[in-house]
């Protein structure tokens, strides 16, 4: 005999409760709230939370780059290789 199956959740049961999460688009503000009508308005959908993380990442990846940025290219032989350094 298995362990018992867990019971079904009852949503109202979880109403007035606290979670952490990454992502929650309802009641959002600021630069998050126009990413998400941005995004509704492009693809008729709200969007997941793997696409507000793919926005963030993409953000911290541009400030990267905007700092100071190393450019490689694949050489012949499949290798990443300098090709030069960016920096305002």
């Amino acid at each position: 005999m298995g362990p018992a199956a867990p019971p079904e959740p009852k949503p109202s049961s979880c109403y007035g409760l606290f979670f952490s999460t990454h992502c929650a688009a309802a009641g959002a503000k600021g630069a998050t709230k126009e990413f998400i009508d941005r995004y509704n308005t492009k693809y008729g959908y709200v969007p997941d939370d793997v696409a507000a993380l793919t926005w963030d990442s993409l953000h911290i990846v541009q400030q990267a780059v905007q700092e100071c940025a190393v450019i490689v290219w694949i050489s012949d032989q499949g290798e990443f290789e300098f090709y030069k350094s960016v920096c305002p």
